[in-house]
């Protein structure tokens, strides 16, 4: 599996499988501001990991912030991170940029995306995720709720390792999954594992 990106207004095309593929457009090998988004993915892949790794990332440190700070380029914002990040979490460019810089970079990390030369060989399971989820639900279906709204999340000091979520109408044990940001406005009182 790899990156690919079609920007219908600019018309940038390009996949990052490998150097023919990176410039299937030849006209990127003369093009400095394509030249340029390729040293930011090389800066970005290079300094963010040793950010996270001296523990130089704040917890409230978003992505935009950090690409600011960092005087990264539009191109490799709008042709690069945001697209990457968008596919990922099927995230808006707005959310994108407001997504925790921490655990973006912690997930890429962990996914051999912040490496040019050393990326993981990603497998699918035959039949995507129908042919595991079901019978992993199986058991448990009838107190599954979807779309539940939750308003409270919190640890019983009891139940350290629990947690309880408040819907409406109920108070639900275990866990609850949200996409990006979202996650952590759920909980009465993030502690600071939780922002990171």
């Amino acid at each position: 599996m790899s990156f690919s990106v079609h920007d219908p207004l600019s018309g940038l095309e390009y996949n990052g499988h490998d150097l023919n593929t990176l410039f299937a457009q030849r006209r990127n090998l003369l093009s400095p501001g394509f030249w340029g988004m390729l040293r930011d993915i090389l800066r970005f892949n290079r300094q963010s990991l040793a950010d996270l790794e001296q523990q130089r990332i704040e917890p409230t440190t978003t992505l935009g912030a950090y690409l600011d700070e960092g005087g990264y380029g539009q191109r490799f914002i709008e042709h690069y991170i945001v697209p990457m990040g968008s596919a990922i979490w099927s995230m808006s460019r707005a959310d994108m940029l407001g997504f925790p810089l921490a655990f973006f970079v912690r997930f890429c990390r962990n996914h051999g995306l912040l490496s040019v030369n050393q990326r993981p060989q990603w497998r699918v399971v035959a039949g995507g995720s129908r042919s595991y989820v079901a019978p992993l639900c199986r058991p448990f279906a009838e107190r599954i709720r979807l779309g539940c709204r939750v308003h409270r999340c919190w640890a019983p000091s009891a139940m350290p390792r629990t947690t309880w979520c408040c819907t409406p109408t109920a108070a639900c044990c275990h866990a609850v999954a949200t996409p990006g940001p979202a996650g952590i406005t759920a909980s009465a009182a993030p502690n600071r594992r939780q922002l990171r």
